[in-house]
Order: structure tokens, then C-alpha cells, then sequence
């Protein structure tokens, strides 16, 4: 929705990370939660290796129904784990072009601004020396004229001058 000037909307300022007790971000949190989430899924795999020499066949498959469910949550651990590890580089890679495409960008717009006065200027100077005059015998042979505009010159472009 455009806003009451009809200019195009600004977009919703970027959310800050949210930080945990130790300061770090959610990712830190969450790679914890998967390492330990890892660790009981380790546990239960020993425990289970263990009930093959002394529990009965009931015990034994409740163990191995159990062991399944908690195996798809520690293969999605698993999975967070080594993909934001593989995907950090091409992250930061992308951070560092979007960076420098925003210097750039802000450097053309800088350019174009600069440009765009240059131009007004030379409008305004060609306007002036457009203005219809009379000719007389007196603006024929006076240099005021041409003073008036050299000194107006001189005013718009003073790097012209040294």
C-alpha cells in the first residue's frame, strides 16, 4: 500500500536474532539441542545392542519400535547439523556479493545525483544564453552581456575556472 505522499512503502525494518543465555543466536541453541538429541539417540542404540544378550523377543521389539521413532528425529538432527555446516560458506559468500552490490548501487546512485545537478546547471546556463535579446548598436559593441554570463558560468561550475 503506498504511503500518503504516494510514495512505494518501506519495507518492515529486519528482525534482530534472538540471542540465548550465552549470547549466541538460535542456531547456537539448536545445534545444541541436536547434538544432545544425537547423544540419547547413541544411548538408546547401546541400550538396545545391550538388550540383544539378555531381554526377551516382546522386550527386544518394543525397544526397536521405540528405536524407530526416535531414529527419525536424530537423522533430522543429524541432518541440521551437517547441513548448516555445508551451507554456511555459500551463505557468507552470498553475504559478501549482496554487501558489495549495495556499494555499489549506493555508489551509482550517488553518481547519478551529482549528474543530475551537472545537468540542471547546464540547463540553467543554456536557458540564459538562449533568452531573446535585442540587438542595438550599444549590446553590439558592449561586453556586458557576455560578462553577465561568464561570471554566471564561473558561479556553476567553479572547477572550470582554475
Amino acid at each position: 500500500m503506498p504511503g500518503p505522499d504516494g510514495s512505494p512503502p518501506t519495507p518492515p525494518a529486519p528482525t534482530p536474532p534472538v540471542t540465548g543465555p550465552t549470547g549466541g543466536t538460535n542456531e547456537f541453541i539448536s545445534g545444541h539441542a541436536a547434538l544432545i538429541v544425537l547423544v540419547i539417540y547413541g544411548g538408546l542404540v547401546a541400550y538396545a545392542l545391550f538388550l540383544t544378550w539378555t531381554a526377551t523377543d516382546a522386550v527386544w521389539v518394543r525397544t526397536i519400535y521405540l528405536l524407530n521413532g526416535i531414529e527419525a528425529i536424530a537423522f533430522a538432527a543429524a541432518g541440521f547439523l551437517f547441513g548448516r555446516e555445508v551451507h554456511r560458506g555459500a551463505a557468507q559468500a552470498s553475504e559478501k556479493r549482496a554487501e558489495s552490490a549495495e556499494q555499489r548501487a549506493d555508489s551509482v546512485e550517488e553518481r547519478a545525483h551529482t549528474l543530475d545537478q551537472e545537468a540542471e546547471k547546464g540547463k540553467t546556463l543554456a536557458k540564459m544564453l538562449m533568452k531573446p535579446r535585442t540587438v542595438t548598436a550599444e549590446s553590439v559593441t558592449s561586453k556586458d552581456d557576455l560578462q553577465v554570463l561568464r561570471r554566471f558560468a564561473e558561479e556553476l561550475y567553479p572547477q572550470l575556472t582554475k
